[in-house]
């Protein structure tokens, strides 16, 4: 796993630090769709699951096979907006796909032939001007790391942060169990 903000970023991953209470990303774990130290960067939040279907959402798709795509809460840019995805988690690193803002059709065509491609509908998404992410990353409100797709497609979005936590520092993590707020404790 990288733990630094490289060229090779995309896809990758950015795991909230235990500190981060913008509540916009608080225990949040984002995956990357493109990075450039220029640009800036864009990706979802992949552990806000809404606990509807995109289905629940519109009756734009019933009777298809989009009726049932899981949608997540995907970031707090264009939050109203449907954003398809592709996550293809291969057998390792190197063969873990995403693809970003997939056509109704492109969508469609991934859920009628391949099972091991799983589709996701986003509202909204996560971005980063230029130099924005990596003064973040400086401050430590963030950590970056490479997708492990073996680890990261077996966590439940409900326990995917403290996973990652985890997984950076298998030891004992204190800040884990600290309450949100201590003062009512």
């Amino acid at each position: 796993m990288e733990s630094s903000l490289s060229s090779q970023m995309s896809p990758g991953l950015l795991i909230a630090h235990p500190s981060l209470k913008d509540p916009n990303f608080e225990k949040s774990v984002i995956l990357l769709s493109a990075y450039s130290p220029g640009d800036g960067a864009v990706g979802v939040i992949l552990n806000r699951p809404s606990n509807r279907t995109i289905g629940q959402w519109t009756d734009d798709f019933a009777f298809t096979a989009l009726e049932r795509v899981p949608v997540y809460h995907g970031g707090p840019v264009q939050h109203d907006q449907l954003i398809l995805a592709a996550l293809d988690w291969g057998s390792g690193p190197e063969t873990f796909r995403f693809r970003f803002g997939l056509s109704i059709e492109e969508a469609m065509r991934i859920l009628d032939r391949d099972e091991q491609i799983e589709v996701r509908g986003f509202m909204g998404y996560a971005g980063w001007t230029g130099g924005q992410l990596e003064a973040e990353i400086r401050q430590r409100a963030w950590v970056a790391l490479s997708v492990n797709p073996s680890v990261l497609s077996q966590y439940e979005p409900e326990t995917m942060w403290q996973s990652c936590i985890r997984m950076l520092n298998p030891g004992p993590v204190g800040l884990l169990d600290f309450p949100d707020d201590p003062a009512l404790n």
